[in-house]
Parts: structure tokens; sequence; C-alpha cells
């Protein structure tokens, strides 16, 4: 039964590569002048797919201090003595 329950256990893909530029539309084709930045995140996973968004520059700061934020729980959480017990 073991055995069952962790052949159907899900398993997500990690990242194993983050790639990124800024793109900045300088006009369209109904403005002459935009100056639109634009980052392009592209994620290689560890089951071999690569992911390509786009976000806007507002949309990729919040995901930053969200990111930013999940790290820092992160950190306390393995800071807090009740985690850190030695199991002797």
């Amino acid at each position: 039964m073991t055995t069952t329950t962790q052949e159907q256990e899900l398993t997500l893909p990690s990242i194993n590569n983050v790639r990124w530029r800024v793109d900045v539309t300088i006009s369209s084709t109904s403005l002459s002048r935009v100056f639109k930045p634009c980052v392009v995140l592209q994620v290689s996973l560890s089951d071999g797919r690569i992911e390509t968004f786009e976000v806007p520059v507002d949309k990729f700061h919040e995901l930053r201090y969200a990111v930013a934020k999940s790290l820092r729980h992160a950190q306390e959480l393995q800071q807090h003595p009740t985690l850190n017990r030695d199991m002797k």
C-alpha cells in the first residue's frame, strides 16, 4: 500500500534557471511614442519545459515583493525555536 501511495504522489517541477530581460515599446500603430517597459521572464523547469511570459513593470514589482516576503517568512520559520530543537 505504501508503494502505491508513493507512486501516486503529485510532484511539481522545480525551477532550474531563470532568464530575464526588459523590453521597451518605443512606439505603436496608434501612438507615436509609448516608451512602455515590460519584463520578459523565461523559466526553465526540471521537467524540461521552458515557460516564457511578459510582465508589466508594476506587476513584476508585485511579484518580486511577494517572493521576498515569502522567503522572509520561510527564514523566520526555520529560525523558530520549536522547529530548531535537537532531535537527540
